[in-house]
């Protein structure tokens, strides 16, 4: 016994040298890395690119809004898990659970590789180690690596099947999702209230409401209390589809159950307004959550920017804008893309460039969906500019004019021009230009 506690205190000591060494640019001199490349290789690039996108704007969110002050961050899948069912495989000692901790550290700041590294170093990981090194491969859109993590243990926990249930929403793989609940009796377990939560988020990220209402009435079924992380993720899942009644509904159900609402509750009200552009229903959730005490942030002014629709409404952005800076709200490009859309979507590109020079002189990196903007305001103003050559009689870059009745306009996803009849605008749609004697 003594010897065992010797070892693993030796090895905690070795781990946390190598995990300095490793800050200061060192730990390669003293670490191998038998199986990272292997490991490293094994990701499905097919997968990766098709998630693409929607991973820059989850990563956009993450480096932006992450740990934002008054919206409470809720521990991570594996971790919460863990906290429930204690660690299942503690023979390895404290070095590996103080290793868990430091990769599960690294997976909260997305930093895989570095995790990857220490995970590597060590003979005989356990069921705890491989866990959180799964969660920080989830969370940096690592799914490849996170699936072989799995597939490898030949015990998997519940912390283990938390984890990996949500990456199958992340993936939407919806037919493994709804076998999951057959694997975990396979492998002689028993739901807990973090798996029930972890389907609930899941099927949220798949976009399939039914069958996340559905786990949801199982939880209650199993006398488990859905709790505020759960009602949260019901209902951002809700309001990405635009079904305030529903988000409504969970609010009222969650203060009942004595849980009380913060920032992200109230966000997740006002943003299911936005599809509908249903403002005073939003600004209703808006002053409710002052009259709790909570102060709104710049993820909320941003979801009710998103609310607003007809002439007025860039006047309204700007002066929630104004709003935001009296109370010491620091704007970010996200909320500099609301209003420029809402100046582009009134016809106003003028102003629209005026906000996006702006956002570029407080030094606010731009990201996918200004770029988007900025292509839009692009086209707008090549119209613009063809329309008065049209009144004038001239064409730039000296090309010929157009016949009576023909269009031009900019495909933003090319830079290359398109052109239709008026007469038929479907039947006549090409890429080629028009001539008079065509």
């Amino acid at each position: 016994k003594c010897h065992f506690h010797l070892a693993s205190f030796v090895g905690y000591c070795w781990q946390a040298m190598a995990f300095r060494l490793r800050l200061s640019g060192e730990c390669r001199l003293l670490l191998g890395r038998p199986h990272f490349g292997a490991l490293r290789g094994c990701a499905d690039a097919a997968t990766q690119a098709s998630l693409l996108p929607w991973q820059r704007r989850s990563e956009e969110k993450r480096l932006n809004r992450d740990s934002m002050p008054g919206r409470k961050s809720f521990k991570s899948v594996f971790q919460r898990a863990l906290d429930q069912t204690g660690d299942l495989d503690d023979s390895h000692g404290f070095a590996q659970a103080e290793t868990a901790k430091e990769i599960a550290y690294l997976g909260r700041k997305r930093r895989w590789q570095d995790a990857l590294e220490i995970f590597d170093a060590v003979t005989e990981p356990s069921n705890r180690l491989r866990t959180a090194m799964m969660d920080a491969c989830v969370r940096s859109f690592e799914f490849g690596l996170a699936q072989r993590l799995f597939d490898e243990m030949r015990v998997k926990t519940l912390p283990a099947y938390s984890v990996y249930i949500s990456m199958l929403g992340r993936q939407r793989r919806l037919t493994e999702l709804t076998q999951i609940k057959d694997k975990l009796h396979a492998d002689g377990l028993k739901p807990s209230l973090v798996t029930y939560g972890s389907l609930v988020t899941a099927w949220g990220h798949a976009r399939d409401l039914a069958a996340m209402f559905n786990v949801l009435a199982e939880m209650r079924d199993a006398q488990h209390n859905p709790g505020p992380v759960v009602y949260g993720s019901a209902m951002a899942a809700s309001a990405k589809a635009g079904d305030y009644a529903q988000v409504r509904q969970l609010f009222d159900e969650m203060e009942a159950s004595r849980c009380l609402p913060d920032l992200g509750h109230y966000t997740s009200l006002v943003v299911a307004c936005a599809r509908g552009k249903d403002e005073l229903q939003a600004r209703k959730a808006f002053q409710e959550l002052r009259h709790k005490g909570l102060k709104p942030d710049v993820v909320i002014y941003t979801g009710l920017m998103g609310c607003l629709a007809g002439p007025e409404a860039p006047e309204k952005a700007e002066e929630l804008l104004r709003e935001m800076r009296s109370c010491n709200v620091q704007p970010d490009i996200f909320v500099f893309n609301a209003v420029a859309g809402t100046a582009l979507d009134a016809g106003q590109p003028e102003r629209c460039r005026e906000l996006m020079s702006e956002a570029s002189e407080l030094g606010l990196c731009p990201n996918r969906e200004t770029n988007i903007l900025q292509n839009r305001l692009k086209a707008m103003e090549r119209e613009l500019e063809a329309e008065q050559d049209m009144t004038a009689g001239v064409s730039r870059d000296n090309a010929p004019l157009l016949p009576q009745g023909w269009r031009e306009h900019l495909d933003v996803a090319t830079g290359a021009k398109y052109y239709w009849h008026d007469s038929n605008p479907a039947g006549t749609t090409t890429w080629q230009r028009p001539t008079l004697a065509s």
